[in-house]
């Protein structure tokens, strides 16, 4: 993935020396867009992380107290605590379940925006390439 990475980042760098050496004004455009997008990415990418570990911790948290009744399978009967321990367990599964949705939400939503900007920006680019072609510009 690194070299992906890396790879991906040499083409950007040639595209956007082409564009700039082909047409500034369309270039700079389209350049626009980018700290919009990397500031999105961060936010978004801040929010996703902060969820999936909450998530992660409330399915440990269910792991453990599957455990926990489980070694003590004894005790829990002997005391009647099984609906304390389920209820706990159903507890900390659909939280983590909940929180998981949450992520799957936000990463969609954060798809569909910076979807959305690039095709605004293209219209603008196609605006502004299409004022430079009725213009004669070069």
């Amino acid at each position: 993935q690194v070299v992906d990475v890396y790879s991906n980042a040499i083409s950007a760098i040639g595209c956007l020396c082409v564009a700039l050496m082909l047409n500034t004004p369309l270039s700079l455009v389209m350049l626009c867009v980018v700290p919009v997008v990397m500031i999105i990415l961060a936010s978004f990418n801040f929010c996703i992380r902060r969820v999936k570990k909450r998530a992660g911790k409330e399915i440990a948290e269910a792991g453990g107290i599957a455990t926990e009744a489980l070694a003590g399978i004894k005790t829990v009967a002997s005391l009647c605590a099984q609906p304390y321990f389920r209820n706990e367990y159903q507890h900390r599964v659909y939280e983590s379940a909940r929180q998981s949705i949450r992520a799957t939400f936000l990463s969609g939503l954060l798809a569909g925006i910076t979807g959305a900007l690039f095709y605004m920006t293209y219209t603008f680019a196609f605006y502004i390439g299409t004022t430079q072609v009725v213009s004669g510009a070069d």
